[in-house]
């Protein structure tokens, strides 16, 4: 017998954490969300949607908190749609890391926001 919905859930938890959600999160084929905007989106305050975007588990965070972050940054991991968007997404980036997330680069926050992020995303994927 196959695995359940719900085991397939915590597996996409554990692969796609806070912090890779909010790289990926922006407009359809255009510029990254902001914190304000994921915040509007989803209920959260700014606070709490820059606190969460630093998280590179979901530990400590509850099931509608990460519902409400889920729904700011544009990706539902229960829907098989978004997952297999953001693996398509992954397969077709560059393998140079520092050549991903082109439109984070065009951002005015690269350095002083997004840079940081990949970074300590990339330091947690090393572990």
């Amino acid at each position: 017998m196959g695995r359940s919905h719900g085991q397939i859930l915590w597996e996409r938890l554990d692969k796609f954490p806070p912090l890779f959600l909010r790289l990926l999160a922006r407009h359809p084929r255009g510029k990254p969300l902001t914190t304000l905007e994921i915040s509007k989106r989803s209920g959260l305050s700014a606070l709490e949607v820059h606190a969460m975007s630093w998280h590179t588990d979901w530990r400590g965070i509850d099931i509608p908190t990460a519902r409400a972050y889920m729904a700011g940054v544009g990706i539902d991991l229960t829907c098989r749609k978004d997952v297999r968007r953001i693996r398509m997404y992954i397969r077709s980036a560059p393998k140079d890391p520092r050549m991903r997330f082109p439109y984070l680069r065009k951002s005015p926050e690269w350095e002083s926001f997004y840079l940081p992020l990949l970074v300590t995303l990339l330091k947690h994927l090393k572990r």
